[in-house]
């Protein structure tokens, strides 16, 4: 009687045993990462020639990643009650994820463009005008859609000064200069391309060719400050710091110092046109928008490969309740046993 009644118990214990669902999750991420574009080529600056120098070059990524993960798959034996109840069924199985990258964006052309223009920069507003005069030319020589990008470097200001008694002191010369100019960076000045504190030899009388370099600075109007320098130019001023200097040396000199000449260095980046603008059509332009300039150029063109898209795919799953499914059986078990032991 006692082990028909510890049946009993076992079959309604297992009757009333459930299942417990397995709670699956499957995620695919994809990331797309930019690549760092690569530093531009290296400008080639034309000061007396008007060649062309056109290089090309063409890069282009793509990137198109398929990861396949397969998931953990657990399984136990399958125990079917006398009344058609599955118990026990563990067995799980995920689907395979992947990824793909859409396609790459077309190749992006620069056309890089050095630029040195000679002009009369005492018919120039301001450095805003100047930059207004620049990005017109260059525009039009690059054509429509193109975006024009203009960096001017420096200004130089170069004074010919005629009739110095030789041997020339660049020492005297570049500080006769800059007091004349009112200038405090000596480092700016050059007297035959030397600086300050080298020595040079010349005729009897010599010819001393100063050029100032007046940077682009966000503080200073390049334009402005160029203007003062040339208008400080004047031969008896520069032969009467040279007499404070030194006496002996520069007493009673009669100096030439023509009106000095200006020239401009620029660089343009062009982006958004796909052949690069002739180095004859920037001549023009610009000398179209800056009445009386000299205008010299070359012209470098690079290519920036499109960012390279990475894929990455990942998949989990959570098996947590399949660590309860083995319970049903044993509680029949132990309550067999328990009939058995009591009986």
């Amino acid at each position: 009687m006692k082990c028909v009644l510890a049946l009993c118990l076992a079959q309604v214990v297992m009757c009333s045993t459930s299942e417990p669902e397995p709670d699956t999750s499957f995620t695919t991420t994809l990331e797309d990462e930019p690549a760092p574009a690569p530093a531009l080529a290296a400008s080639t600056s034309a000061a007396t020639s008007s060649a062309a120098a056109t290089s090309s070059g063409s890069a282009t990524s793509s990137a198109a990643a398929t990861t396949t993960a397969q998931l953990a798959t657990s399984s136990a034996a399958a125990t079917t009650t006398s009344n058609g109840n599955v118990v026990g069924d563990t067995t799980t199985t995920g689907a395979a994820g992947t990824a793909t990258t859409s396609t790459p964006p077309a190749v992006v052309y620069e056309h890089i463009v050095e630029i040195t223009v000679e002009l009369n920069i005492s018919k120039i507003g301001n450095v805003a005008d100047l930059l207004d005069q620049l990005t017109l030319g260059v525009g039009t020589a690059a054509g429509s859609g193109a975006t024009v990008v203009i960096t001017i470097h420096y200004v130089s200001v170069t004074s010919v000064i005629g009739n110095l008694p030789s041997p020339l002191n660049v020492d005297d010369l570049v500080t006769a200069y800059a007091l004349m100019t009112n200038m405090t960076d000596l480092s700016l000045i050059l007297v035959n391309n030397a600086t300050h504190s080298n020595y040079g030899g010349g005729r009897r009388l010599a010819e001393a060719i100063v050029v100032v370099k007046v940077p682009y600075d966000a503080n200073t109007d390049v334009v402005v400050e160029s203007q003062r320098i040339s208008r400080q130019n004047s031969p008896q001023a520069f032969a009467i710091e040279l007499e404070k200097l030194n006496p002996s040396t520069y007493q009673d000199l009669v100096l030439t110092l023509p009106t000095p000449t200006t020239q401009l260095s620029v660089t343009s980046v062009i982006t958004g046109a796909s052949s690069a603008p002739t180095v004859s059509d920037i001549q023009v332009q610009v000398g179209v928008k800056i009445p009386g300039a000299t205008v010299t150029a070359s012209v470098v063109t690079v290519t920036v490969p499109p960012a390279t898209g990475t894929a990455t795919t990942t998949a989990n799953t959570n098996l947590e309740n399949d660590n309860h499914a083995p319970l049903a059986p044993m509680i029949t078990i132990w309550a067999v046993v328990y009939a058995f032991v009591v009986s």
